[in-house]
Order: C-alpha cells, then structure tokens, then sequence
C-alpha cells in the first residue's frame, strides 16, 4: 500500500514530466517550423526566429498558454484587419502556428482565407459574444499565436475578448479623431482589468497608413500628445504601402504578391518583419520597455 506522502511524491514526480514534455514538444514544434521556413535565413527572421522559440519556452515554463493578441479600437477604419493580417502573415511565414479569429461583422479576413493563398494560416469567422471566450481558450491551447480582429465599436464581445489578452493592440491614423476614439479603446481595458480584480492587460498604441519616408505635422502632434498621457506606443509603424492592400485585393499572402505588379513590396515585407519583430520583443520576459515618455 503507497503512503500519502509518496502519493504526493509520485504525482509532483508525473506533473514535472508532463511539463518537460510539454515544453520539448514546443522546441520541436518551432525549431521543425523555421527549419524548413524559406525566410529562417535571413538577419530579421532569424531574430524573431529564436524570439519566438523564447516567447513558447517562458510561456510554458510559466504554465501559461500560447499568447492572445487583440486588434481593437471602437472606430472603424483605423486599420485593424489590416495589422492583423499583416502581423500574422509574418508569424506564420515564419513557421509558427496561427489563427485570427475574424469578429469584424464585414469578415474581411474570412473573405482573404477564400482566396488562393497557399499560406498555413487558420482563420475563423463564426464567433459571438457567446462563444468568444471558448473559441480564444481552445486554440491558444494549440496554436502558437491567437490573434482577435474585432468589430469597430464597443461591445460585449469586444469587452469579453479584451478579458482573454495578453497584449491588446489600438491601430490609429494620426487624425484627432482617431486618437479620441483610440481613448475609449484605453479606458475600455482598464475598465476590463477592475473587473478581472486588477489585472493588467498590456496594451501598445499603433500607428497606421503612416508615411514611410517623413512623419507629417499631425502625425507629431498626435504622437507628442500620446507620450504626454504616458500611453504606450509601438515604436514601428504600419506603413501606408500597396501591398497592405493587395493582399486583400488579391487574397494572396505577402510573400506570394509580383513585385512587378505591387510597388514597393520588398519595403512592406520588411516593414512587417520589424513589426512582427517587435510585437515577439514585447511578448518576451527581456523585452525592453516600449515607447513611453520620459
């Protein structure tokens, strides 16, 4: 007959195997993906590379998930499916695995996934204020990003996914309106993090459809104006580049665009690897810290 104190042994005993396993599964996981990745070569992707090994890593020493990503902002137009799609273009050109839960009532992603796109990316459109929170939990445990495109109000549903968030992404155009809106966005999180009992939902302002080569007068003013509210800012922006628009145009990935048809589409796809880049940076335990004022 085992004691109780050996019980006890044997099950913290068959627990740290599970994690280990746990763990060695996502090294494999990763280090199979970008081996056979056609971009693990070059110097941006092989940083985001071994970032994203690192985020699989502490996240599962932690006894945490997969991360969630949710694209919000209350005001339509501001650029949401289009950083989401970007974003997790990147990621899973890469190798990872991901799914964008489309909850934009258009479905302008679920319409991209109908296209020819040979590229391994799961996309989900038949989500509710119901069913949000499930479908989140169910493919964090399995994929290796989770990113949320939501509709462009305040809602329930939005409500309810902000509360799954490990980062919450606010896409804005440098306009006064964007910026007032991208505030309702802000205090909605906080009001999300009182009801979780104080806890903090990271949160990264993100400018979109930005000049690659000069920032304008608004656009600096608006940025000025979110240092001084101490709001934190992704250093890299969402370029104004044709391909962001081709991609849905065409429903092609990124990397499968002509570069003879799409202007400027070695500039977007570098673009989009700082992004992603320094979306894997904030998700890492060492990531420094982001944009703030001083």
């Amino acid at each position: 007959m085992i004691s109780a104190g050996c019980s006890c042994l044997l099950l913290r005993v068959a627990t740290r195997c599970v994690v280990m396993l746990h763990i060695a599964t996502q090294c494999y996981r990763f280090r199979h993906a970008f081996a056979h990745s056609d971009c693990h070569s070059s110097a941006i992707h092989g940083s985001c590379s071994y970032k994203l090994l690192h985020v699989a890593l502490a996240l599962t020493k932690a006894g945490r998930c997969m991360p969630v990503i949710v694209v919000a902002n209350p005001k339509g137009g501001a650029g949401k499916s289009t950083a989401t799609l970007v974003i997790a273009q990147t990621l899973a050109q890469l190798g990872a695995s991901v799914t964008i839960l489309d909850a934009d009532p258009n479905r302008p992603i679920v319409e991209w996934r109908g296209g020819s796109s040979e590229l391994s990316l799961d996309v989900i459109g038949d989500v509710t204020e119901s069913s949000i929170i499930r479908v989140i939990r169910e493919h964090r445990a399995n994929r290796q990003f989770v990113f949320v495109d939501l509709e462009g109000t305040a809602s329930r549903l939005v409500s309810r996914a902000i509360t799954q968030a490990d980062l919450v992404l606010i896409p804005l155009q440098a306009s006064g309106v964007d910026a007032r809106q991208a505030s309702r966005a802000v205090a909605l999180i906080h009001e999300e993090e009182e009801a979780l009992n104080g806890r903090v939902i990271p949160f990264r302002v993100l400018l979109t459809r930005t000049s690659p080569i000069i920032a304008t007068r608004i656009e600096k003013e608006i940025v000025a104006a979110l240092k001084g509210a101490g709001l934190p800012l992704m250093r890299t922006r969402l370029n104004e580049r044709q391909a962001y628009k081709a991609v849905f145009v065409r429903r092609l990935a990124m990397h499968e665009l002509d570069p003879v048809q799409v202007n400027g589409l070695p500039e977007a796809l570098t673009n989009a690897q700082q992004l992603a880049d320094e979306l894997v940076d904030i998700l890492t335990v060492s990531s420094p810290d982001a944009e703030v004022t001083g």
